[in-house]
């Protein structure tokens, strides 16, 4: 899960869509669920970093709704009283997907910094402290 995480991020690095941040929120979500299983084993060094991923699935759950929700008020403009009052309201919604894309991506990048290899290693060694 960690590897397809750091390549649903590398994704959306390339390109942000709503697509690729969606299938970005899944990954980190099961990586999530993983340290939940898992943190009983080191719980010490697991529960800052599955605080720190659920937090990360959390800003990209808002986005998905901040998209769904400009997608619905822009695709329907005579609904919300047409294309000139859409703009008062579709700014502030941009600039607040902005904020939340930035937001997790910088989170994101904290915690898919390490290879794959490298993260496996660092779990190897707190499960081999937490047994000593």
């Amino acid at each position: 899960m960690y590897r397809r995480g750091r390549q649903a991020l590398a994704a959306v690095r390339r390109k942000p869509t709503v697509e690729f941040l969606h299938e970005w929120r899944k990954q980190a979500k099961y990586l999530r669920y993983q340290f939940d299983l898992l943190r009983p084993l080191a719980p010490e060094p697991l529960t800052p970093l599955e605080k720190t991923i659920d937090r990360l699935g959390d800003l990209l759950g808002d986005d998905h709704d901040v998209a769904v929700l400009r997608r619905e008020v822009a695709g329907d403009p005579a609904r919300f009283g047409g294309p000139e009052a859409l703009e008062p309201l579709l700014a502030p919604i941009d600039r607040r997907r902005q904020k939340l894309e930035h937001d997790a991506v910088t989170l994101g990048r904290r915690v898919f910094r390490d290879p794959p290899q490298t993260f496996g290693r660092r779990l190897r060694g707190y499960w081999k402290t937490e047994r000593d």
